[in-house]
C-alpha cells in the first residue's frame, strides 16, 4: 500500500503488461512505456536487449525473423549479448545462415563478432559452404584467394581445402588434371600450367622430362597430334626431336 516504483502505465492505467500486473521482472521499458516490443508487451522470449533496452535490433522491435538463439535465450553470440559489431544480417534479420539461424557451427567471428569478412557484413558473394557452415576452406574463412571451386563448391582439389600449392587451373578451374585433383607428382606444367602434354593431363607414362620441364623434345609436345598421321609428314617430322 506504499505505492512505489509507480510505472507510467499504473499511473495511466493504459497498455498494462503481464509484468505489470504481476509486478515481476520489470524492464526499463515497462518503466518509462517507451518503444515496447510485442514480447515486452506479452512478456514471452524476452532477449537481454529487451532487459537493458539497449541496442534493440529491427527483429526484435518487430518480434520477425528471430534465430532459435533469440527465442531461446541460449547460445547467444558476444555480439547478440552486447549489441556490438551486428552484422548488416542480423540488424535487418535478412540473409541469415543456418548456423545463425539454428545456433551451430559458428566461426569464432561470428561467436565474437571480430574479424568479421565482406561477405559476413554484406551478406554478398556468400558460398555454400558459408550458407551451410560445411567444408570450409581458409579461404572461406579469411576471404582470400577465393577460387571457382569455392565460390560454387564444386571438384574442389586438396588444395582448395589447405590453400597451399594453388596452381592456376585451381584458381580458374580450367583444365584441371589428375594430379591437381589429388595434389600429387605435379609438374612444373601443373604449377604454371603452360606447356602440358598429354602425360601431364592424363597422368599416365610420365617421363623425367614431363617431371622436370626441361629438354622437352617437339615429339613430346606434339606426339598426340600426329597420331596416324606419320605415312603423311615424311620430311616435317624430321624436327620431331628437336630440343626446345
Amino acid at each position: 500500500m506504499t505505492r512505489t516504483n509507480l510505472t507510467v502505465a499504473d499511473m495511466t492505467r493504459t497498455n498494462l503488461t503481464v509484468a505489470d500486473m504481476t509486478r515481476t521482472n520489470l524492464t526499463v521499458a515497462d518503466m518509462i512505456r517507451t518503444n515496447l516490443t510485442v514480447a515486452e508487451m506479452t512478456r514471452t522470449n524476452l532477449t537481454v536487449a529487451e532487459m537493458t533496452r539497449t541496442k534493440l535490433t529491427v527483429a526484435e522491435m518487430t518480434r520477425t525473423n528471430l534465430t532459435v538463439a533469440e527465442m531461446t535465450g541460449t547460445n547467444l553470440t558476444v555480439a547478440e549479448m552486447t549489441g556490438t559489431n551486428l552484422t548488416v544480417a542480423e540488424m535487418t534479420r535478412t540473409k541469415l545462415t543456418v548456423a545463425e539461424m539454428t545456433r551451430t557451427n559458428l566461426t569464432v567471428a561470428e561467436m565474437t563478432g571480430t574479424n568479421l569478412t565482406v561477405a559476413d557484413m554484406t551478406r554478398a558473394n556468400l558460398t555454400v559452404a558459408e550458407m551451410t557452415i560445411t567444408n570450409l576452406t581458409v579461404a572461406d574463412m579469411t576471404r582470400t584467394n577465393l577460387t571457382v571451386a569455392d565460390m560454387t563448391r564444386t571438384n574442389l582439389t586438396v588444395a582448395d581445402m589447405t590453400r597451399t600449392n594453388l596452381t592456376v587451373a585451381d584458381m580458374t578451374r580450367i583444365n584441371l588434371t589428375v594430379a591437381d585433383m589429388t595434389r600429387t607428382n605435379l609438374t612444373v606444367a601443373d604449377m604454371t600450367r603452360g606447356n602440358l602434354t598429354v602425360a601431364d593431363l592424363t597422368r599416365t607414362n610420365l617421363t623425367v622430362a614431363d617431371k622436370t620441364r626441361t629438354k622437352l623434345t617437339l615429339a613430346i609436345m606434339i606426339a598426340p597430334y600426329v597420331e596416324k598421321t606419320t605415312d603423311k609428314c615424311t620430311h616435317s617430322c624430321s624436327i620431331q626431336m628437336t630440343e626446345l
